[in-house]
């Protein structure tokens, strides 16, 4: 019998059975194949943008996607879709976990991508330093309890939904410039370096920015920054500096709130604007407060210092306070400089009860529309030289205050003495101001005749009856010698 050769016929006639070992194993061909270049690119292929960024890091070169430029000069990512990063590419790259990449030491450094995912970094460990400069997160960004002991930089970027930065643990931080237009949160993280924002806008007016329990233990800059929403620096802990000088607070009605806030250099909020209220109740400032120049202008809450410390001067020289000012029980170690401030409000004014003052409490030229309390202060020298007080009695207390050296006229000791009777006159009476003025000369050997005779003519007084307790004593020191 003729065998004969498998034709076409025969071909078309495998049963299922024969032709199903063919197609698995092409499938199983197109499996590996598969897997093999997710061994190179990841779950998904990279785009060009990616695909260079990758190429520029493992170099050590910054990859700067909006600067980039092609041989011919032509930009090598012109439109805004030509710059967009995955998530999970980002991701990826910054903690390590980028298949088949091996990251140069200068670490990661992108200007000017598009990242329209949100990208979730909670707990991540980051080995090397980062750069995201200039780049426009459009979902949420998640750093939440990220640890890394390099350099973060987010200089220039822009956040347009939720950030949060909470429990984050960096070596130094900065987002100079940077544009935050949803919520931002800093609560409780740890910054072993420097935390940079100066200029940075805080855009947020329903959540604001908070950077509740935060750490940095070098200096914190918020110099030039702009907060459109709350502010929460309650607890925050700075080793270092505090800088907000020319920072504008502009919620007008939620608070800035640095209660109990702790400071071991200096704090500078020269020329800062507060247009809702000002709450720094509590801090501690183990060195300088700086408020030159401040604007305080919400006026029905005002500024709050009630208990605050400074640990060496406290300036609020030509500052403005619109409304309501508590100064009761801050304790300043060195001096109180308020020369020229404006306390503008009429009805609660300027409260500094219990305040203690080590050195040179300082009003001179200050205006003072309103109340004035200065009961029960202890300072070592208070100079109200040319200030303007409220002419109403009722609204100016001193009662109970202490001092060493007290002033009202600069460089003329004796017109010095009859504007304090005057002032003495002025006040909510008690018979603390006149015993204290008395304990005052006495000290100094001072009883000018003048100074007796205005003393006598407020003795017949119904106001001021306690006075007749002064003359006699007075009267003793002219005998005595002491006087003139």
């Amino acid at each position: 019998m003729k065998l004969k050769a498998p034709g076409a016929t025969a071909a078309t006639a495998r049963s299922p059975i024969n032709w199903f070992p063919g197609i698995f194993l092409a499938a199983f061909l197109t499996i590996i194949s598969a897997s093999s270049a997710v061994g190179k690119t990841g779950a998904r292929g990279l785009n060009p943008a990616e695909e260079w960024v990758v190429a520029q890091a493992t170099a050590g070169k910054i990859a700067d996607l909006d600067g980039a430029l092609n041989a011919d000069h032509t930009k090598k990512f012109p439109e805004e879709k030509d710059r967009k990063l995955s998530a999970q590419f980002l991701e990826d790259l910054l903690t390590g976990t980028l298949p088949g990449v091996k990251m140069h030491r200068h670490g990661v450094r992108i200007i000017g991508a598009i990242i329209d995912e949100s990208i979730d970094l909670r707990n991540a460990q980051i080995p090397w330093e980062v750069w995201l400069d200039h780049c426009q997160f459009n979902k949420n960004a998640t750093f939440g309890s990220a640890s890394s002991t390099r350099v973060v930089s987010f200089d220039g970027s822009t956040f347009n939904a939720e950030a949060t930065f909470d429990r984050m643990k960096v070596g130094d931080i900065f987002f100079r410039r940077a544009v935050f237009e949803g919520p931002v949160n800093f609560a409780s993280a740890d910054i072993a370096g420097q935390f940079v924002a100066s200029g940075a806008q805080f855009q947020n007016k329903e959540q604001g920015a908070t950077f509740n329990s935060m750490k940095v233990r070098g200096h914190a800059f918020f110099s030039n920054a702009v907060f459109e929403g709350s502010v929460n620096f309650v607890s925050a802990d700075i080793a270092g500096n505090f800088a907000a000088q020319e920072a504008k607070f502009q919620n007008k009605e939620k608070e800035a709130s640095f209660n109990g806030m702790k400071v071991g250099g200096h704090a500078f909020f020269r020329n800062a604007v507060f247009e809702g209220p000002a709450n720094f109740s509590l801090a501690d400032f183990t060195s300088n407060f700086d408020a030159t120049g401040a604007k305080f202008q919400n006026k029905e809450k005002g500024a709050n210092f009630n208990s605050m410390k400074v640990g060496g001067h406290a300036f609020f020289i030509k500052a403005v306070f619109e409304g309501p000012v508590d100064f009761v029980r801050a304790d300043v170690t060195s001096n109180f400089e308020a020369d020229e401030a404006k306390f503008q409000d009429k009805e609660k004014g300027a409260s500094f009860g219990s305040m203690k003052v080590g050195q040179n409490a300082l009003f001179k030229k200050a205006v003072f529309e309103g109340p004035v309390d200065f009961g029960y202060a202890d300072l070592a020298r208070l100079d109200l030289s040319s200030s303007v007080l409220p002419k109403v009695a009722a609204q100016f207390r001193m009662q109970g205050m202490i001092y060493k050296y007290i002033r009202a006229v600069p460089k003329n000791e004796p017109e010095s003495h009859k504007a304090l009777l005057k002032l003495a006159d002025q006040s909510a009476y008690t018979a603390d101001v006149y015993s204290n003025l008395e304990e005052f000369f006495y000290a100094r050997a001072i009883a000018p005749m003048q100074t007796k005779l205005s003393l006598q003519e407020n003795v017949g007084s119904e106001k001021n009856t306690f006075a007749a307790l002064l003359a006699p004593p007075l009267a003793l020191l002219l005998v005595t010698g002491f006087g003139g």
